[in-house]
């Protein structure tokens, strides 16, 4: 990689950014030049990849998606159900402007989503623009490494089966060779019942819990003195922090 553009509509979260990144490509990849822009047609101009993570209305908007539904008895959430299908009648028609423009400035370039609700977003990218298009979601990691760690923790060549898409997806199986080191119990996945996990002949991911137990889900909402997105303020307060520190160089 020789380029890599950095673009923010938040010029202090931009400044930030572009300070950690610096640094972390300095201790990895000092080849690479750094480049930061409140201008999205300066950052697509002849990109090979661009990866967009976007919260169109900020997390504002997320509590929003997050809050209304639960007067009306329906699960706010952004990636599932009514919530997430908010954030996508917002996103969609800026993920369109960006996809406009990437046909104009870099018509070769790969788009690799990673804005929810991912798999919404990612249709809208194949179906309905000209743009290549990857939808990405850190779900399999994780899966991954809870089934290696729970079945296979001592099997240093253990083969996770992994089957679905983003928010859609199950743990089929963790072999040795052809021995299956899998069970059905339900260790470490309290919010699936064993008579689920057994049908279904795997471990769905955590999404799932919203369509498989939707009323326990929906009460556990509601009791929440603060939702995901007013966690996540705080959150994002404490990272911004942390990253302006001279010494950190590498991902918190």
């Amino acid at each position: 990689m020789e380029e890599l553009w950095l673009m923010d509509i938040d010029q202090n979260k931009l400044k930030i950014s572009h300070e950690l990144a610096q640094r972390m490509l300095e201790n990895k990849f000092p080849e690479c030049r750094l480049f930061s822009t409140l201008d999205l047609e300066q950052a697509l101009a002849d990109a090979d990849f661009v990866l967009v993570q976007i919260r169109v209305g900020g997390l504002d908007a997320r509590i929003k998606d997050e809050k209304i539904p639960l007067k009306y008895e329906m699960i706010g959430q952004e990636t599932t159900g009514i919530g997430g299908f908010m954030k996508a009648m917002r996103t969609i028609p800026v993920m369109k402007k960006i996809t406009d423009k990437m046909q104009k400035l870099c018509p070769g370039a790969y788009m690799v989503n990673f804005t929810n609700p991912s798999g919404l977003i990612t249709e809208y990218l194949v179906n309905h623009t000209n743009v290549k298009s990857i939808g990405l979601c850190n779900i399999p990691i994780k899966m991954r490494q809870w089934a290696v760690d729970t079945f296979a923790k001592d099997v240093p060549d253990a083969v996770v089966d992994y089957v679905g898409l983003n928010h859609l997806s199950w743990v089929t199986g963790v072999y040795k060779g052809y021995e299956q080191l899998m069970n059905y119990t339900t260790e470490g996945f309290e919010d699936f019942s064993s008579e689920l996990v057994s049908c279904a002949k795997g471990y769905p991911c955590g999404y799932l819990s919203y369509y498989y137990n939707k009323s326990s889900q929906y009460h556990k909402l509601k009791s929440l003195t603060r939702s995901r997105g007013e966690e996540c303020k705080l959150i994002e307060d404490e990272l911004l922090t942390l990253y302006q520190k001279p010494s950190l160089y590498e991902k918190p």
